[in-house]
């Protein structure tokens, strides 16, 4: 809230990654689902591609724990 609050995007996006991770493990997938949306949606707002990729990477692992990212053999 306090990042929220300030309009400091970074943060809010830094620490929305990261509430994604603990969601995920330990509480609610939709709402790390929610939290990482707002980290990309944000990274890709600002044009900031350094901190993008660590979000779709968190993103990635999320998907695969949930058995989304299996590769297809034919």
């Amino acid at each position: 809230m306090i990042a929220q609050d300030s309009g400091n995007r970074l943060f809010e996006s830094l620490l929305a990654t990261v509430l994604s991770r603990l969601e995920a493990e330990h509480g609610d997938p939709l709402a790390a689902l929610d939290h990482i949306t707002l980290a990309i949606g944000n990274f890709y707002d600002s044009g900031n591609v350094a901190y993008s990729g660590y979000a779709l990477a968190t993103l990635a692992v999320f998907l695969d724990r949930l058995g989304h990212l299996t590769e297809r053999r034919k």
